[in-house]
């Protein structure tokens, strides 16, 4: 797993959102459903800057209000990478610069799987084609090198304004979130008394 710093990534499309404004987002793609723990999600995807598609980001199952959600959280989004793999395209492009040994525009990461926001800085998961699941932190402050020029400059773009691709499942979908386990299995145990109770009586 790499830090952001070492390897920031950006999807093709997000060069021209940066370019025409960071409100701009996709619609979803194709689905994908994967199970886990008797659950399936339907898992697609949506394109756009952190701040135009968070409020859809912080919906998602895998997402922690709290820190201490946050390792289950990262652990739902871990499993969920890796059963995902690569069946809705590797459509995040890291930054490539004159020192990198692949070739500028190769398509290597899959959507991101945000987990959890500290400050500006979201982290999230996702399937690299060269190593499988990895996290990595998007630091919306960090002005990144999106494109190089014909000579090699860099041409920098704000991590906030730069349009990713995110997984997401639909809202119109029910699964149960890091949040809302404990309380569910609390919920199942307090039916399971009265009927006992009731039963005896």
């Amino acid at each position: 797993m790499q830090p952001i710093q070492a390897k920031t990534a950006l999807t093709l499309i997000g060069v021209i959102a940066a370019a025409t404004g960071p409100l701009w987002t996709s619609l979803p793609a194709q689905a994908f459903t994967v199970t886990h723990s008797g659950v399936d999600y339907d898992i697609t995807t949506r394109t756009g800057t952190f701040d135009s598609l968070k409020s859809l980001l912080i919906q998602q199952p895998w997402w922690a209000s709290t820190p201490a959600e946050e390792t289950s959280a990262k652990a739902l989004a871990e499993i969920l990478a890796g059963l995902l793999e690569t069946n809705l395209g590797l459509p995040n492009v890291p930054i490539q610069g004159p020192s990198n040994t692949l070739p500028i525009g190769t398509f290597e990461e899959g959507p991101y799987f945000a987990f959890f926001q500290t400050g500006n800085e979201i982290s999230e998961i996702n399937w690299d084609n060269d190593g499988g699941v990895e996290e990595d932190t998007i630091d919306l402050d960090n002005s990144i090198s999106m494109l190089f020029d014909e000579v090699n400059n860099p041409i920098t773009t704000p991590a906030r304004d730069v349009a990713f691709s995110f997984a997401i499942v639909e809202p119109t979908q029910s699964v149960p979130t890091p949040a809302l386990l404990p309380a569910m299995l609390g919920m199942g145990a307090s039916i399971i008394r009265r009927r006992k109770k009731q039963a005896s009586a």
